[in-house]
C-alpha cells in the first residue's frame, strides 16, 4: 500500500474528515506525517473519490479550541443534544434559556439578532410578561460566555441591536451533515452509487438523536430542528436508494422498515420496501406490504395509497419482472 501525506483536521468535534492525496500541503495548527493508509486504526471507514480517500474518524480532537479570523472557537453539536466542546468532552451548555439562547444564535450562522428577537425566543407568546427581560436576556449572554470560556467577548460579540456569535461554520456537526449531504447528492446524480451510499452514510453518522433534543422550542428551534429532520430524513432515503441501485436490497431493509414505522404516511418508504422485496423475489410480502400501506393511508388520512403504489401492485399481481426503484 503506497504512502500518502495526510492533514488530520483538529478543529472539529465529532467524526474527523481526513483526505490522504498524493501532495496535501502543510496546515497551520496540524501535524503532517507520512503513513501507509494501512496503517489506519480499527474502526475507520474511507472512500475513494478520484485520487483522494476520505476517513471518518471518531477521535477527540488534540487542539479544543483554535483560533478563526483572530477569534476564538469552539465545537459546536445540534444533531441530538446541544453541546460544546470543553477541552476534550463534549458537554451540555447549561439551563434551558441558555440553551434557546445558543441555539438561536447558532441557527443565524453568525447574524445579529436583537434584544427584542430574543426575547420573543425565550418567553413564548402569551406567557407572564416580566418586567426585566431584557436584563435577563443579558444575563444569559453572560451565563453562555463563560460556558463558552470568551473572556475577551470575540466568540458571542455584543452588536447593536443584540448580539452575534463569531463561530467557524465547520465546527458545527450540522454544517458538516449538510456538506457530505450534498457531496453525496452529487455523487448519486453522477451515477456513483457505491460512493454515495458511503458519504451519505458518514453523513448520517453525525446523528446522535433528533436535532436539538434538549432544547425547549422556541419559533426559531423549532423551525430549525424540523428543516434538519427533514434533511436527515432525505438523505436516509437517498442512501437507501442508493444501496437499491448497487443491489443491496436486502442489506438495508431493516433500516428502511424503522424509517418507515417512523414515517408511515410517507408513500415513497413504502414503495422502497415493495420494490426491494420485489427485487429479492419475495412478491407475497411485497403484495402484504402494500396492503399495510393501504389501511394506513385509509385510516389515518382517508384516501387511498397514490399511483406509484398502486402501478407497483399490479406489476406485481401480473407477474411482471422486478424493477429498480425511483427516487
Amino acid at each position: 500500500m503506497p504512502s500518502a501525506l495526510y492533514v488530520p483536521d483538529h478543529c472539529s468535534g465529532g467524526p474527523r474528515t481526513i483526505q490522504f492525496v498524493d501532495f496535501a500541503p502543510y496546515s497551520p495548527g496540524c501535524r503532517s506525517d507520512t503513513v501507509s493508509i494501512a496503517k489506519m486504526g480499527t474502526g475507520q471507514r474511507g472512500v475513494r473519490v478520484g485520487r483522494v480517500t476520505r476517513f471518518l474518524w471518531n477521535a477527540r480532537p488534540s487542539v479544543p479550541h483554535v483560533r478563526y479570523g483572530g477569534r476564538r472557537m469552539c465545537d459546536f453539536r445540534v444533531l441530538g443534544a446541544l453541546e460544546i466542546l470543553d477541552g476534550s468532552t463534549w458537554k451540555s451548555v447549561g439551563g434551558p434559556k441558555v440553551r434557546i439562547l445558543l441555539a438561536v444564535l447558532l441557527a443565524a450562522g453568525g447574524r445579529t439578532i436583537s434584544i427584542d428577537r430574543l426575547v420573543e425566543e425565550l418567553w413564548s407568546p402569551g406567557s407572564h410578561p416580566q418586567r426585566d427581560q431584557r436584563n435577563l436576556v443579558q444575563q444569559y449572554v453572560m451565563r453562555l460566555r463563560r460556558r463558552l470560556g470568551d473572556r475577551d467577548r470575540t466568540m458571542l460579540v455584543t452588536k447593536a441591536p443584540g448580539y452575534r456569535l463569531v463561530f467557524d461554520p465547520e465546527r458545527l456537526d450540522a454544517h458538516r451533515f449538510e456538506a457530505l449531504h450534498a457531496e453525496g447528492q452529487g455523487l448519486f446524480a453522477a451515477g456513483a452509487h457505491d460512493k454515495a451510499f458511503t458519504v451519505l452514510g458518514g453523513a448520517l453518522d453525525l446523528w446522535r438523536g433528533p436535532a436539538m433534543e434538549d432544547v425547549p422550542l422556541s419559533p426559531t428551534v423549532r423551525t430549525a430542528a424540523e428543516r434538519l429532520e427533514e434533511a436527515r430524513l432525505a438523505a436516509a432515503e437517498l442512501r437507501i436508494e442508493a444501496s437499491h441501485r448497487i443491489g443491496g436490497h436486502l442489506a438495508t431493509l431493516a433500516e428502511l422498515r424503522a424509517l418507515r414505522d417512523s414515517n408511515p404516511l410517507r408513500e415513497g418508504l413504502w414503495e422502497k420496501e415493495m420494490t426491494a422485496l420485489l427485487e429479492s423475489g419475495r412478491r407475497a410480502e411485497a403484495l402484504d406490504v402494500y396492503q399495510r400501506a393501504r389501511r394506513v393511508f385509509q385510516d389515518e388520512l382517508g384516501l387511498e395509497p397514490g399511483t406509484a403504489l398502486r402501478d407497483l401492485q399490479q406489476l406485481i399481481l401480473t407477474g411482471g419482472g422486478a424493477r429498480s426503484g425511483r427516487f
